[in-house]
């Protein structure tokens, strides 16, 4: 049955039921919208409604029902936001609501009820992390950064949660493994990651659900297209692979459901686009593929959880970078100012002799008299060069926005919010539109924390009665850049 017209879907859809009878459906409409469709008492079907306006849904969507009986919306919103919306009683919809900051979602959300059927979402996060949400009741929503760390995450998750109200979560992992995560204990706790499947054998996003038993069973796509099942049985063990579907029947990442069975039923992406479905019955066994959709009824969509590339670790150089920006921290004005037309510094007279002032105080340690010039740019090109980066280095002006430049040079693609920062990289903050232009600041990366925060060492930061080098930690960009310049600022990463 065609509910949407062609052209109407750009994304994989959701859907919900509603009183446990009616289905809602939600999918990226044109131009990144967000679009509903609905089935009424009376059979016939609804939509599309336009919940989102062009430019807030970058993926795919996820829907639950809320608290109220009525659908609960997330979508990955510009900029690596997390968005929100939802029917109120009387049949307006609200939003968007940002739950998550900008920069802080790099793939398609996934959501469940959780405790008292509040909404819960599952994110990738920055770096391949993996975050999840969680509403308390009274529209507040609870970050829980690092579920997974760093270099963990792979696709975007699949949530699931039991009628408790405790959450699973499966993801793609390191080396195409298969892992996941679990809450325990009371209060809930995260627990993960717990390997089923090995290297190899996860070649798309999984997804997961609870059987009648209580127990999560994840479908994911496996070596060679085929179809695997993982399960966790009464005796809290894993057991799998399964695989219902051979080489060649399964060419993009499942979708698991739980019947009125309590079995679970697969449904996958076949040969030539079709729509095939695999169901357990209660003798245990695997039944399928029963196609109901033909050849061509079927669009498979990129997994924008897969984009993220692996982050690397620490190299020699960025290490040493960032000991290089630490040791520096506290390093101030002489003479003592709050007023950047008068800036007096060590490291622009390090970096141009000539601009040292006598209207400056004398840098004893360094043996030098301070120039006057604002030198976020002086300080990282210095910290830079004190470590052994000796390349283009004549690019670096005094101008934070060369930094870019400089990478434009070496060959970076440097995409604005990327999710994965190295320690000793350069971050460049400047306002919407104006890369390679302007640039507000430039900082040091000196970490990159577990939970997917970053700390920055800043040269020619403000700081109470004095312009210094300053640390800040368990820093996101988004909200951090925002808070100090302008809402909507943006920022890339330079890699010496």
């Amino acid at each position: 049955l065609g509910i949407g017209a062609v052209g109407s879907t750009d994304s994989a859809p959701a859907a919900t039921t509603l009183d446990d009878t009616l289905p809602v459906v939600v999918a990226q409409g044109p131009s990144q919208s967000l679009y509903l469709y609905w089935e009424a008492p009376d059979a016939q079907w609804y939509g599309p409604l336009g919940i989102g306006a062009p430019g807030t849904a970058w993926s795919a969507p996820s829907v639950v029902v809320g608290q109220n009986g009525l659908p609960v919306v997330s979508v990955q919103g510009p900029e690596h936001s997390l968005y929100l919306y939802w029917e109120e009683p009387g049949g307006q919809w609200e939003g968007p609501f940002q739950v998550g900051d900008v920069g802080t979602t790099y793939s398609s959300p996934s959501m469940a009820q959780g405790s008292s059927d509040l909404p819960m979402i599952a994110v990738q996060g920055p770096d391949n992390s993996l975050w999840t949400y969680q509403e308390d009741g009274s529209g507040q929503w609870t970050t829980t950064m690092g579920v997974g760390p760093i270099g963990s995450t792979f696709s975007s998750p699949s949530l699931a949660t039991s009628p408790s109200g405790r959450a699973v979560i499966a993801v793609q992992g390191p080396a195409d493994s298969l892992s996941v995560y679990w809450q325990a204990g009371d209060p809930a706790q995260w627990y993960g990651p717990l390997g089923p499947g090995a290297s190899g054998s996860t070649d798309a996003a999984p997804s997961v659900g609870i059987s009648g038993t209580g127990e999560p069973v994840v479908a994911v796509q496996g070596p060679s297209d085929t179809l695997s099942v993982y399960w966790e049985a009464a005796d809290n063990q894993w057991y799998g692979p399964l695989g219902p579907g051979v080489p060649g029947s399964t060419n993009a990442a499942p979708s698991v459901a739980i019947n009125e069975a309590g079995e679970p039923v697969v449904g996958v992406e076949g040969p030539s686009n079709t729509l095939w479905i695999y169901w357990k019955a209660a003798d245990d066994q695997w039944y399928g593929p029963l196609g109901p959709g033909a050849p061509g009824s079927v669009n498979g969509s990129a997994d924008p959880g897969s984009q993220n590339p692996a982050p690397t670790p620490p190299s020699a150089l960025g290490n040493h970078i960032a000991a290089v920006a630490v040791s520096e921290d506290g390093v101030s004005d002489d003479p003592a100012s709050t007023n950047f037309s008068f800036d007096c510094n060590p490291f622009t007279t390090l970096l141009y002799p000539d601009m040292a002032d006598s209207s400056c105080g004398y840098d004893a340690a360094f043996g030098v008299q301070d120039g006057n010039e604002e030198w976020c740019a002086d300080f990282a090109k210095w910290v830079w060069q004190a470590s052994g980066v000796t390349s283009d280095l004549d690019v670096l002006t005094p101008s934070a926005a060369t930094f870019y430049t400089w990478g434009v040079a070496n060959g970076e693609s440097m995409p604005v919010f990327s999710g994965s920062p190295q320690v000793g990289d350069a971050i460049v903050f400047f306002p919407p539109g104006d890369l390679g232009t302007y640039a507000d600041h430039v900082g040091i990366v000196s970490a990159v924390n577990s939970n997917g925060t970053i700390n920055i060492v800043n040269g020619d930061f403000l700081n109470g009665s004095n312009i210094e080098v300053e640390e800040d930690d368990d820093v996101l960009p988004g909200p951090y850049a925002a808070a100090i310049w302008n809402p909507g600022e943006e920022w890339v990463y330079v890699a010496p």
